[in-house]
């Protein structure tokens, strides 16, 4: 299953930079071929290099960045000041890029964006401000004062973009998504059709709706339109897929650009059904009990006859008590009446 997203590739430090003052661009470009490069791009003023040096114990703002692999690509004029800028270009290949998105082809590029909205509150936190955009000179300030550059992510897609939740620029295949702005574990998409916009069907395979499961189950979700939202028990996925280990039960929801929305809901049930009866001999008549906590007990059986919980048995002799769950799990017990 795909775990990692490109924004996990990004080195932790990013995140002290963008609590020190930087600025952070992020650009993508996905080739006809749907390999990938990525270049990532730091900026920062050498006041601003100075304090993050003086809290580096020994080791300079450079010398961070060399480091974690970026290299020094000159200078820029920012918003009327010039910032040093530090770049890092990885290339990656075709399936490397399809685990940095939730869905990527000729067609759509689908981008969970969880991780980036768990930094801005990581960020919110850390200052104990709100973001107050000031559009006159292109700064984000926290209420005490302290300026960042806005961080912007770039997607270049192998097709015109007809569709998107982000800024498409001059070339018709780049969209502009302000990091900044995100809502909390939105996807950004951006999609080339209309048409394939639109579309409101979702298969979702691997578990019927209602099912009950004995062992492990991937749930996957699949759609020749957009998937803007895959969720389990109410938590936002990177991924439209999900595999279920655990007991319990499991409601899937799946969100489409088009507005559709498709459900399903399953139990994982890996535990037999108890019983009171033990499998010993009784010197007199018992009452049968019998329960199952996840999924339900779907039938007991005994010796070989279809019986109600709290039935009462007085005739003597060996039997055979065998309880199923509607999983499939089977608790059999031999008592035997002696009086």
């Amino acid at each position: 299953m795909k775990k990692k997203l490109m924004m996990r590739m990004v080195p932790a430090f990013m995140f002290f930079l963008l609590c020190s003052g930087c600025g952070m661009e992020e650009n993508i470009v996905i080739n006809p071929d749907l390999s990938s490069s990525i270049t990532l791009k730091s900026y920062t003023t050498d006041e601003e290099e100075v304090m993050i040096s003086q809290e580096l114990e020994g080791v300079t703002y450079q010398q961070m960045m060399e480091g974690a692999g970026f290299v020094s690509a000159g200078k820029e004029e920012l918003y009327s000041e010039e910032h040093n800028v530090y770049q890092l270009v990885m290339n990656r290949s075709a399936a490397e890029t399809a685990n940095d998105f939730a869905v990527v082809n000729n067609s759509q590029a689908v981008m969970w964006a969880g991780e980036l909205a768990e930094m801005q509150e990581q960020f919110e936190e850390y200052t104990q401000d709100d973001f107050a955009d000031d559009d006159l000179d292109g700064y984000v300030y926290t209420s005490d004062g302290i300026r960042i550059l806005q961080n912007d992510l770039n997607i270049t897609c192998p097709f015109v973009v007809a569709v998107t939740n982000g800024d498409v620029m001059e070339d018709g295949r780049t969209v502009q998504f302000c990091l900044d702005e995100l809502e909390d574990y939105e996807r950004l998409f951006a999609v080339g059709s209309k048409r394939v916009a639109r579309i409101r069907t979702c298969t979702i395979s691997g578990v019927e709706d209602g099912g009950f499961y004995r062992k492990d189950k991937v749930v996957k979700a699949t759609s020749d339109g957009v998937i803007i939202s895959f969720s389990v028990n109410g938590e936002s996925l990177p991924v439209n897929e999900y595999r279920a280990v655990r007991e319990g039960t499991y409601r899937v929801r799946v969100k489409m650009l088009s507005g559709a929305t498709r459900k399903v809901k399953f139990t994982i049930d890996k535990t037999k059904p108890t019983t009171n009866i033990r499998s010993k001999k009784y010197k007199k008549k018992v009452k049968i009990t019998f329960r199952d906590e996840n999924s339900g007990v779907k039938k007991a059986v005994l010796d070989g006859k279809k019986i109600k919980n709290g039935t009462v048995v007085t005739k003597k002799g060996s039997h055979v008590l065998k309880i199923t769950d509607k999983a499939g799990n089977v608790k059999t017990v031999r008592f035997s009446i002696r009086k």
